[in-house]
C-alpha cells in the first residue's frame, strides 16, 4: 500500500435489470453485470435496489468476480425483498446498500447481481469511480 490517498479519478455509474430467478447463493446460475471496474480499478460507495413492480418475499443478491471474467463469482452481499404489492398510493420496493469506507474493486473487476424470484430488479453503481 502506497503512502499517498488514492482518489477517484473519473466517475463512474451503470445499471442493470435483473429478472431471471436464480436460486443458487455460490456465484452459479444467471448472474447479470452490474459494473465493471476501469483499468486502474475502482471505488464503489452505494449500490440501489429497485424493483419494477409488485415484489414477492425473495433475495436479491450482490457478487463480485475479480478476474473479470463473468465465470468466479463470489456472493459479496445479501438484501431481503419484502412483499409489496404495488398500487397508485404504494411505491414498489427499493433500497439503498452503502459500504461504508467504499468497496474496492480490482482492475476490470465485475459487480453483478441476482434475484431469487422472477421479478424486474433495477440494480445500479450510483457513487463511485475509476481509480
Amino acid at each position: 500500500m502506497g503512502a499517498s490517498p488514492q482518489f477517484i479519478a473519473a466517475p463512474a455509474s451503470d445499471s442493470i435489470v435483473i429478472s431471471t430467478a436464480n436460486l443458487n447463493y455460490n456465484g452459479s446460475g444467471t448472474i447479470g453485470t452490474v459494473f465493471v471496474a476501469g483499468a486502474s480499478g475502482a471505488r464503489v460507495d452505494v449500490v440501489s435496489i429497485c424493483a419494477t413492480g409488485t415484489t414477492a418475499a425473495g433475495v436479491v443478491t450482490l457478487y463480485v468476480d475479480d478476474t473479470g471474467l463473468g465465470t468466479n463469482w463470489r456472493p459479496m452481499r445479501f438484501t431481503v425483498v419484502t412483499a409489496i404489492p404495488t398500487s397508485a398510493t404504494v411505491p414498489p420496493f427499493s433500497i439503498e446498500q452503502p459500504f461504508a469506507g467504499g468497496y474496492t474493486l480490482a482492475p476490470g473487476a465485475l459487480i453483478g447481481a441476482s434475484t431469487t424470484i422472477a421479478q424486474g430488479f433495477a440494480v445500479s453503481v450510483r457513487t463511485g469511480g475509476d481509480l
